[in-house]
């Protein structure tokens, strides 16, 4: 059983006026330093969120767009990281987001 603050959280995001991720992520509280670890985003469509100190880490991102996120090079991403499909911005690679 949810707790009434989960199920607040959960309400809002299901009639939220918006399918932007930020803006959803935003409703929910989550924060993007740490939410998005070991994550599954498959598929998940980013549009120009700005990615800065967004920690990525063994995330999941087949299929995922970010092809038009801002700052995605201070962004933290891993070896675990997995980018198969992943569209990224142009001149930017899985191997040069790795450290």
């Amino acid at each position: 059983m949810l707790s009434a603050e989960a199920n607040a959280k959960l309400d809002a995001i299901v009639n939220a006026e918006t399918d932007n991720f930020v803006e959803l992520m935003n409703i929910a509280g989550l924060d993007p330093t740490t939410a998005w670890r070991y994550a599954d985003m498959s598929g998940v469509e980013l549009d120009d969120a700005d990615v800065s100190k967004w920690d990525f880490s063994g995330a999941h991102l087949a299929g995922a767009d970010l092809s038009r996120v801002k700052n995605i090079r201070e962004a933290i991403f891993n070896k675990d990281t997995e980018f198969e499909g992943c569209k990224l911005p142009d001149g930017v690679t899985p191997q040069s987001l790795v450290a």
